[in-house]
């Protein structure tokens, strides 16, 4: 009686274990399906860090192409809209004069200080899974479900069309929580550790036969500060055409410079050149563009040296 009771045990951990398994796959797949299915993409977003004024961005993505753009849009006192501005292709990254900074992160130009200076430059498609603002590199196809795929310390709850996976990594505690209803979209993020918590919840809409990051909150705990992004994305093209002249160094609208670097396999962009400007190919940052007022000053500063030195010329004349 004893040894039936045993085996009706173990048979049912070992069944409930091979299921639980199965959902961890399932979910898994079912979250790289729908992000292989986005293909091509433009959306706006607007973000408002711990209630400050928003941020608007918007970028473009061409996933056969292996091009990405990503404006940084951020009305200045008069109304303009500029800032950060990047793309990205297989070969070439072009960027705006002065929006590079450490860590590779887009800001703005030093006349338009009013900026949150480190928002790097991101992936639409993952948002909910890096921190804002923060750098981030996430124009490749790794998703945050890569990482647990192998992981067979992961443990796995199902609550109805919920999956919840928790593991253990780098002395930090984590949690996905992957929604089959929002195409197994990654719903909540959490990574804890004794001193810090970084929180994320993000909600998912189909659009173009893909589900879609729509809204995203992000909250980080630090000791006795505690940090709040919210994001709003508004997608105008979801797996439709997208005009590759939006991925060339013409679409970048402004006065400003134009530097142009090589994405050097396994390295580091490497500067080429300033387009526009001559320069030769890795001397490094590009000189900056003067303007119009100071080439006037120079001008004028020629102009009165001449006229002070015919002056010098003439008294020394009339003495001799």
């Amino acid at each position: 009686m004893k040894l039936r009771f045993i085996v009706s045990i173990l048979l049912s951990f070992l069944t409930t274990h091979t299921l639980l398994g199965d959902e961890k796959s399932v979910a898994l797949a079912g979250c790289r399906d729908n992000f292989e299915r986005l293909r091509t993409g433009a959306c706006r977003i607007e973000l408002i860090i711990d209630g400050g004024d928003p941020i608007e961005i918007k970028t473009w993505f061409d996933l056969d192409a292996g091009a990405f753009r990503f404006d940084r849009l951020v009305p200045d006192k008069d109304g303009i809209a500029q800032g950060g501005r990047i793309i990205y292709t297989k070969d070439k990254t072009y960027e705006r004069l002065g929006m590079r900074a450490a860590g590779r992160a887009v800001v703005r130009g030093t006349s338009s200080a009013d900026c949150h200076p480190t928002i790097s430059f991101f992936d639409a498609r993952k948002l909910g899974t890096f921190s804002i603002p923060g750098p981030s590199y996430t124009f490749n196809d790794r998703l945050i479900v890569d990482s647990v795929s192998n992981n067979k310390d992961v443990q796995v709850e199902v609550f109805g069309h919920l999956t919840k996976l928790s593991w253990e990594q780098d002395e930090r505690r984590k949690q996905l929580w992957l929604d089959e209803k929002q195409g197994y979209g990654w719903v909540k993020n959490v990574t804890e550790s004794d001193l810090t918590k970084l929180d994320f919840e993000t909600s998912w809409k189909e659009k173009g036969g893909v589900f879609v990051a729509s809204d995203m909150k992000f909250v980080n705990r630090q000791l006795d500060i505690t940090e709040i992004v919210t994001a709003t994305v508004s997608w105008e093209i979801v797996n439709g055409p997208i005009d590759p002249f939006l991925f060339t160094p013409e679409a970048l609208a402004g006065d400003d410079q134009i530097s142009m670097y090589s994405n050097e396999l396994g390295g580091s962009p490497v500067f080429v050149e300033a387009l526009g400007e001559e320069s030769s190919a890795g001397q490094g940052a590009p000189s900056i563009k003067t303007n119009g007022s100071f080439r006037l000053s120079i001008i004028v500063l020629i102009v009165m040296l001449s006229v002070v030195s015919a002056l010098l010329w003439r008294r020394r004349t009339r003495k001799d």
